[in-house]
């Protein structure tokens, strides 16, 4: 599931791949694969937009400020793995890209 940002809670993420074969053994840390597919169309974007290096840029940091992480649950085994946010650098851009459109000099 995805992570919703400010602790709001979970979605479901339809469609996102998991790195087959993941061993996480306990009390370590792993780099892991996720694959999570995002359609232009569901956010009125195109794919001539995706061209453009900086909207795709704005759109993706957009994007990845809706995701605070991710985590696994084990339903079976009762077990929760956290994936932790990575990308701290795309809200901060988000926030400052907001702040300049309405005329703030500082995003906090």
């Amino acid at each position: 599931m995805v992570r919703l940002p400010e602790g709001v809670g979970y979605r479901d993420a339809p469609g996102m791949n998991l790195q087959q074969n993941l061993y996480v053994p306990s009390g370590q840390k792993v780099n892991v694969s996720l694959t999570l597919p995002i359609l232009y169309s569901d956010y009125s974007f195109s794919e001539q937009k995706s061209k453009d290096e900086k909207q795709l840029s704005v759109f993706v940091d957009r994007r990845l400020a809706e995701i605070d992480g991710f985590v696994l649950f084990d339903p079976t085994n009762r077990y929760k793995v956290d994936f932790p946010n990575g990308w701290p650098d795309a809200v901060k851009r988000v926030k400052e890209l907001e702040a300049s459109k309405t005329g703030k000099s500082e995003a906090k």
